[in-house]
């Protein structure tokens, strides 16, 4: 109902708490992965198409996204440790004469443009409708409620794409799970509940960070040279 607060009547609330939303996307990405019979059935409209892609790719997104970040660590660590200077890479931008680093950066301007560009256009809604503004409790409440949310959405966007890529490979395998109601009350989630659940997620975040402060202690810095900063 954030996208739509204004409507009345039912709808589903969002679960309380991580892990059931991991176990709603695990149901919600095998359907939509279903959906992918039914793209090219006859009779549908183009709109309807474009819909059930994007739902599709809504959970794809995550394993290509792992598998960007896999290749391109595999591919900056074989840079360093062979020693050789870096050049620019003509083949993939024949215009634009960039080196590697720049094409990651190039990408990740991309990313961080298609995130945060419809969040900019509203806080720009917000600006030019003092009425609606005053719903959401003033300009600065809006504005920290939206940097508040990119911020946690960063932390949490790395376990979901773990999440979703589990899922989509599960799926992929026919170990499908069945449809069972998740629980809508506010509940604490046990530690002994959390360890099992976030412990891959965990050992993998150690590993991998291991692995780029061994051989790219430069990029290592870069990424959390924001959180060791005053």
């Amino acid at each position: 109902m954030w996208f739509a607060y204004e409507l009345t009547g039912s709808y589903e609330e969002t679960p309380q708490n991580m892990l059931g939303n991991a176990a709603r996307d695990r149901r919600w990405c095998q359907g939509n992965l279903q959906h992918s019979m039914l793209v090219f059935a006859k009779g549908l409209r183009g709109i309807s198409r474009i819909h059930l892609i994007l739902g599709i790719f809504g959970y794809l997104c995550s394993p290509l996204w792992l598998a960007f970040l896999l290749v391109y660590n595999w591919i900056r660590i074989s840079y360093v440790r062979s020693g050789l200077s870096e050049i620019v890479v003509h083949p993939f931008t024949p215009y634009l004469n960039l080196t590697a680093n720049q094409h990651a950066f190039l990408i990740f301007a991309l990313c961080m443009g298609i995130i945060l560009f419809p969040k900019l256009l509203a806080i720009a809604y917000l600006l030019i409708n003092p009425q609606v503004r005053e719903q959401f409790g003033g300009l600065a409440k809006a504005i920290s409620s939206v940097i508040i949310e990119t911020v946690f959405s960063a932390l949490v966007a790395p376990i979901n794409m773990l999440w979703h890529s589990w899922f989509v490979i599960t799926n992929l395998f026919g170990m499908t799970v069945s449809w069972i109601p998740i629980r809508r009350s506010a509940i604490q989630v046990r530690f002994l509940e959390a360890v099992p659940a976030l412990l891959p997620h965990t050992v993998i975040g150690l590993i991998w960070g291991y692995i780029i402060w061994k051989y790219d202690r430069v990029a290592f810095l870069v990424v959390f040279y924001p959180f060791s900063s005053d």
